[in-house]
C-alpha cells in the first residue's frame, strides 16, 4: 500500500488535501480520483452549474509523482439537436 493525496484545484481555488489515502498503487489511486471528480460534477449539476475547468493532482507520498485527472476527461459529453427547443 502506498499512500496518496488528492489536491483538488476547483476553478482557482486549492484545497490541498493534507491526509491522504492508502491505495495499492497510482492505478487504483487514480480510479478513485476519477469517481470523486463525477461526483463532485454530478452535485455541481444538482445546483444548475457545471464546471469543466476542475482537476484533481494525484500525489504519491512516497515519490512525488503527479498525475492530473481533469474533471472534463472524466465524463462523456453529448448534444442533441432537436428541431424545437422543449418547452420549459
Amino acid at each position: 500500500m502506498a499512500r496518496f493525496f488528492f489536491h483538488l484545484h476547483d476553478c482557482g481555488t486549492l484545497i490541498a488535501d493534507d491526509e491522504g489515502r492508502d491505495f495499492l498503487d497510482m492505478n487504483d489511486a487514480v480510479k478513485q480520483a476519477k469517481i470523486e471528480a463525477r461526483a463532485l460534477l454530478a452535485a455541481e449539476v444538482a445546483e444548475g452549474k457545471l464546471c469543466l475547468g476542475c482537476r484533481i493532482e494525484v500525489v504519491e507520498e512516497s515519490t512525488g509523482r503527479a498525475i492530473i485527472v481533469p474533471f472534463a476527461a472524466t465524463v462523456h459529453l453529448e448534444s442533441a439537436v432537436a428541431d424545437k427547443p422543449p418547452a420549459i
